[in-house]
């Protein structure tokens, strides 16, 4: 998950600017102002960032109602004024955690007049040093709900458009740790050895950026602390979090070094990224433990040796999708990882060429791996099927056809747009549609517990040849091949 560099539209009240829910007051003559920094991200990839304390353990990219941020403020007149404004939470967050306001009371001893920055910095301490922010972090003992991604922003106040700026102090790697060695281990990593660093490790070189002196420490986190161990159960995978200040440079060669059940562990191969490590990303790294041999490898990674795209599907229930095949068709064996889901079939049915068609069926997820026996050569399709809202019937006049809605449970009831064209009945789960005249229309239907609404497109035919609706229709259990809702 990758973290682009950070935009702010923040908003910053000051008497000469906008002020919003100002409170002012007077003390020997001087105006002071309680300002409201409104702080705004337009992009999913580009606020404050946490990690998530479900079982995910991914970053999330939304204000919390947690979060702190010190401010500061400096003026540059007749010399650099400095103030510390304290701390302030973020309040009146949006519902989609994109913006939230911080209250901060104005410098007391600036100029009231002239134009001053503000500083705020979240995620890790900060404290005056020789009127510098000297921002720093540690080894950290708290839980994943309070640790947050290092950054600080910028807001030049005093201007009708105030200059923004904004900086991740570091980034995050998440190190996604596979136990499929047969038995529970407890696995600790100690760290990586390689010739060429790709962090700062020592706080006196790592660069200053105006009034900020950066002197942060790497911090590692898993579970539900900050300690980089975990007891992994077989078959199961722990995510461990690193944090650090990365130098730009690339992970070259790196060696992972672990102690598994206390016995320290290298990784039989080496991990090298493809492009340099960048202040405010999240990058992944994978490894397996077999019980002999520690390796950077991703376990999830869906193979796809014979070129099937999308390799990825998102399906409805009794939907599918399908896939022009190569040639090689009589080859394929198909296998799902849950049969209820999702299953593969070959169809040589259609207009003379052949598909592999993928079937969703039940509500949930599953892997269908396609094998060419002739060659080994594998293709793996992650498969999530989502509930079934829209049905189609195809009839004749004066006959019958029915559509029975997945959910055998449902207490039912519905409406025909137009009466003329077809009727139907509710049995249970079963739609029994009656075909009326030519015509097509359709028929509404609701659950009533949940409110669900489901619909059902009805093409009425005559049995002499009147036709509306798709041509040549394929029809089997309520689905139809070539309409919209069924892609092939």
């Amino acid at each position: 998950m990758k973290l682009s560099s950070i935009f702010l539209d923040i908003i910053a009240a000051s008497a000469l600017t906008i002020c919003y829910n100002c409170t002012t007051v007077e003390d020997d003559n001087r105006q002071r102002t309680i300002d409201v920094l409104r702080v705004q991200f337009p992009c999913n990839d580009a606020t404050r960032v946490g990690v998530e304390t479900d079982e995910s353990l991914d970053l999330h990219f939304t204000w919390n109602a947690i979060d702190k941020l010190h401010f500061y403020a400096f003026q540059n007149l007749d010399g650099l004024h400095f103030e510390d404004l304290g701390e302030s939470s973020a309040t009146n967050i949006s519902e989609d955690g994109k913006s939230c306001d911080f209250n901060i009371e104005r410098p007391k001893a600036f100029d009231q007049v002239a134009p001053y920055s503000v500083y705020g910095v979240t995620g890790c301490e900060s404290v005056n040093f020789e009127n510098k922010i000297n921002i720093y972090t540690y080894l950290q003992r708290t839980s994943l709900s309070q640790f947050s991604s290092p950054f600080w922003l910028k807001a030049d106040v005093g201007y009708s458009f105030p200059k923004v700026e904004a900086q991740h102090v570091g980034t995050y790697e998440l190190l996604h740790i596979k136990n499929t060695s047969g038995a529970s281990i407890v696995f600790k990593l100690i760290g990586f050895e390689s010739d060429r660093k790709w962090y700062y490790d020592n706080a006196a070189f790592i660069p200053e950026t105006g009034e900020i002196r950066n002197n942060m420490a790497p911090v590692q986190t898993t579970g539900q602390s900050v300690a980089a161990i975990a007891k992994i159960e077989s078959g199961n995978s722990a995510t461990l979090i690193s944090w650090y200040v990365p130098n730009g440079n690339k992970l070259e060669n790196v060696t992972m070094v672990a102690k598994i059940d206390d016995i320290e562990i290298r990784s039989s191969n080496k991990k090298s990224s493809k492009a340099n490590i960048q202040v405010g990303h999240a990058y992944h790294m994978y490894a397996t433990w077999d019980g002999t041999e520690l390796k950077f490898d991703n376990p999830n990674k869906l193979v796809n040796e014979l070129g099937f795209e999308p390799n990825e599907l998102e399906l409805v229930e009794d939907g599918g999708y399908g896939y022009e095949t190569t040639g090689r068709e009589q080859f394929y064996t198909f296998e799902s990882s849950n049969p209820t889901v999702a299953t593969a079939v070959l169809n040589d049915e259609l207009v003379g060429d052949s598909f592999v068609e993928i079937n969703g069926h039940e509500i949930g997820k599953a892997i269908v791996t396609i094998t060419d026996t002739g060659t080994g050569k594998k293709s793996q399709i992650k498969v999530t099927v989502s509930e079934r809202f829209e049905y189609y019937a195809i009839t004749e006049v004066g006959k019958t056809y029915e559509v029975a809605i997945k959910n055998k449970n449902g207490i039912y009831e519905g409406y025909v747009d137009d009466s003329s064209i077809a009727s139907f009945t509710i049995s249970g789960n079963v739609i029994t549609v009656t075909g009326l005249k030519l015509g097509n229309t359709v028929i509404h239907v609701t659950e009533k517990t949940s409110g669900k609404q489901y619909t059902i497109d009805v093409y009425v035919n005559e049995a002499d040849g009147g036709h509306v609706g798709p041509d040549n229709p394929s029809v089997e259990d309520g689905e139809l091949d070539d309409v919209p809702g069924y892609e092939l």
